[in-house]
């Protein structure tokens, strides 16, 4: 698979996040999110995105089945949000329609959904080729010598300082690397950072130290 990395993403274009050459729907260009200037973030919301999205299809159909109009209305309402924040255009557009159509009180019976069903398939197979090139990338950083975890101790620590988004890739690079040394003393630091304790963490990891 071909990649190529973000041309400018990212304050100084720390951390660039990499691409397959080839997306089915992801226009990351247009991600609004992006205006932040912040990759890591980026890849959270595709995590998330992909985490709250991957059963859509599954419940769009339930609530179509038994004519639940108001459920049916309130995801594709919270899609047509999601879909634009990412860059994900096309589906942001049919989403768009279709929350105009429901607007309006047109019978979703008589709707067709199959083209959002496929763009919602594409987007979440886009998001996922992006986690995986970039978690491949993490996992590529060896875990072999003592400076390692140290230099990931001092990034946790500022991160939790600054009370800045702390990434799945960058937790589960953490793990690898105390797992590699078997270091079990951070477990719960790691522990109440996968919870958003950023505070408690923070305390914990100065504790420690």
């Amino acid at each position: 698979m071909n990649t190529h990395q973000t041309s400018n993403i990212g304050a100084n274009n720390v951390a660039p996040i990499i691409y397959p050459d080839l997306l089915n729907v992801l226009q990351p260009g247009l991600a609004s999110i992006n205006e932040l200037g912040q990759p890591e973030t980026y890849l959270l919301i595709l995590e998330m995105f992909v985490q709250q999205y991957e059963s859509f299809n599954d419940e769009l159909k339930t609530a179509i089945k038994i004519n639940n109009g108001p459920e049916v209305h309130a995801l594709i309402h919270t899609l047509k949000g999601s879909s634009g924040a990412l860059g994900l255009q096309r589906l942001n557009e049919i989403s768009t329609e279709l929350d105009l159509q429901i607007t309006q009180r047109i019978d979703i019976e008589t709707l067709s959904f199959e083209p959002l069903y496929k763009c919602v398939s594409s987007s979440i197979t886009d998001c996922i080729q992006v986690l995986s090139l970039n978690q491949k990338k993490q996992n590529e950083v060896p875990a072999t010598v003592d400076g390692d975890l140290s230099e990931m101790l001092v990034s946790l620590r500022a991160k939790l300082h600054n009370h800045e988004l702390i990434t799945q890739p960058f937790i589960n690079l953490l793990i690898s690397i105390l797992n590699e040394k078997n270091c079990r003393k951070y477990d719960q630091i790691v522990d109440l950072v996968k919870e958003f304790e950023y505070s408690k963490a923070y305390q914990s990891l100065i504790d420690l130290d």
